[in-house]
């Protein structure tokens, strides 16, 4: 059953503004992948607006991203390392035994859609190498003096006798010419600079015949190879002295291949001649932290600036954070919170935005670390103990926390609302595609419909019923039955709250609330 509403609809209430550093772009198809500090965004070629990726990714921070037909890999933090087999619909965590440090860069290899190679760097385990698309990692070090490896890349093309692919570390660049199996160190033209840091690397479309290679550095503009990463020495550009911070390379039409380089001031170079020549293109206001082309057009990552498209001088792609926490304060002022933990405080969402100072709702004893909400008799909390979510309550008189009902698993994190219920503790969780309620210290769970969709948002309303959201739709539990709500399509909800006059207020991933009233 669905309820129309009747009279009731949904009204654009606030909007916070957008922002956010892209780390890496990844262009295929129709679809330009973004990962940030904020997580995975994705650009589709029909839309203008770069929208977070709210399928069970399991990374916050999204750090390098590759993708090979339907294959997606993707690397950050917590997890490092996981994979989707359908386009980014559904992701799972990769197999990498032993390897606990962050990972830098992915480099997949020319022929990953036949031999399944990606290598990647991490920051102070060396380089992993998976032989299987991504599911299975092992270490590859032999041969690193260094193992905080800062950027890897491997060549346009590989061969039985020649499998090129580069590293680059604080001591040094390394060459593989095994595919990452194994590596050497390479030689400079001269002593090597101070500080030498490469951060960036790009292959001739010709690399086969004309073995040449572009180092982009921290502090010493270009550097080249023309052996295949066994020696490098400086170019004279116009980056010299430069950071530049990434490159990349149009080379699809064979008669107008052009070479783009980003520097750290902002500047964008180009080159029309294999890169024996640069010139400026032009100059972003705000730092380059990355580049990518995506059918024929270059995109470029702006530090705290979002996404450019530089070939339709087109800003305002984002925005690249993610809001996953909406609460009305007793005060009636709107707060929300962003994947990083930044809140931000408005009075009742009619005014401009402003940071606001972490409340101290967090309980510092553990395994009572979660946000404290507070209820009619008492308070209640979720807590964990490295094995399971459980519920604690306090009464109004202050006596010690207590454990109520039984320990929940353990998985994805709930969603908790507090009911309106005099006699005890009572409050309704989301736990994957269940709602479970608290009742008189038992627990009871109403799964919604059979589909098992997850559930992203729970609250309580004033009459004993429960909403809860999923995706872009709500759903009522009256205590027997579900009923739909007229929700946002296409606007993927990942919060929900009541007013103070009693109205249902939704958070959608990219900052915007809306009302239904």
């Amino acid at each position: 059953m669905t309820v129309t509403t009747n009279d009731k609809k949904w009204v654009k209430k606030s909007q916070i503004a957008g922002g956010g550093t892209p780390i890496a772009l990844e262009g295929q198809g129709d679809q330009l992948w973004v990962g940030s500090p904020a997580g995975l965004f994705v650009l589709h070629d029909d839309s203008q607006q770069i929208v977070p990726v709210v399928h069970e990714i399991p990374l916050a921070s999204v750090q390098a991203i590759v993708q090979a037909g339907d294959r997606l890999l993707a690397a950050g933090l917590p997890f490092n390392l996981i994979y989707s087999g359908d386009g980014g619909d559904h992701w799972l965590r990769a197999t990498v035994e032993g390897a606990d440090r962050p990972i830098t860069a992915l480099a997949p290899s020319p022929n990953i859609l036949n031999d399944g190679v990606v290598l990647a760097s991490t920051a102070g385990q060396g380089v992993l190498r998976s032989s299987d698309g991504g599911r299975y990692w092992e270490f590859a070090t032999f041969g690193l003096e260094d193992y905080n490896v800062l950027s890897i890349a491997c060549a346009p093309e590989w061969s039985p006798a020649s499998e090129i692919a580069i590293a680059a570390t604080a001591d040094g660049i390394y060459q593989s010419p095994n595919g990452g199996r194994a590596w050497r160190k390479s030689t400079f033209s001269g002593q090597m600079p101070e500080n030498f840091i490469a951060q960036s690397f790009l292959f001739s479309p010709n690399f086969a015949t004309d073995q040449r290679i572009f180092a982009g550095t921290e502090a010493h503009g270009i550097w080249l190879s023309e052996d295949g990463g066994l020696s490098w020495s400086p170019t004279n550009t116009p980056l010299n002295n430069q950071s530049v911070t990434a490159f990349a390379a149009d080379v699809a039409n064979r008669e107008k291949q052009t070479f783009y380089a980003a520097a750290g001031s902002g500047a964008l170079y180009a080159s029309t001649n294999l890169g024996h020549n640069w010139e400026t293109v032009a100059q972003l206001e705000k730092p380059i932290t990355c580049l990518a082309i995506q059918q024929g057009q270059l995109f470029a990552g702006l530090f705290n600036g979002g996404v450019k498209n530089i070939d339709k001088d087109q800003d305002g792609f984002g925005p690249l954070r993610r809001f996953n926490k909406l609460k009305v304060l007793d005060e009636g002022d709107w707060l929300i919170e962003e994947s990083t933990g930044e809140q931000w405080l408005s009075p009742a969402g009619e005014s401009g935005w402003s940071k606001a100072e972490p409340a101290q709702e967090a309980i510092l004893n553990p395994p009572l670390n979660r946000v404290i909400f507070s209820c009619p008799n008492g308070a209640v909390t979720l807590g964990e103990d490295g094995k399971s979510y459980k519920i604690w309550w306090q009464s109004a008189s202050g006596e010690a926390w207590q454990p109520v009902g039984t320990h929940l698993g353990y998985g994805r994190v709930p969603r908790l609302a507090v009911l309106a219920d005099d006699s005890g503790p009572a409050v309704a969780l989301t736990l994957g595609a269940d709602c479970l309620i608290l009742k008189n210290g038992a627990w009871h769970t109403h799964r919604l419909g059979t589909e098992g969709l997850p559930l992203s948002a729970v609250v309580g309303l004033a009459n004993g019923t429960i909403v809860c959201a999923t995706f872009d739709q709500l759903h009522m539990f009256d205590g027997t039955s579900w009923s739909s709500i007229d929700g946002l399509t296409n606007n993927p909800l990942v919060d929900l709250a009541v007013s103070q006059t009693g109205s249902i207020l939704a958070l959608t991933t990219n900052g915007t609330i809306y009302e239904l009233s």
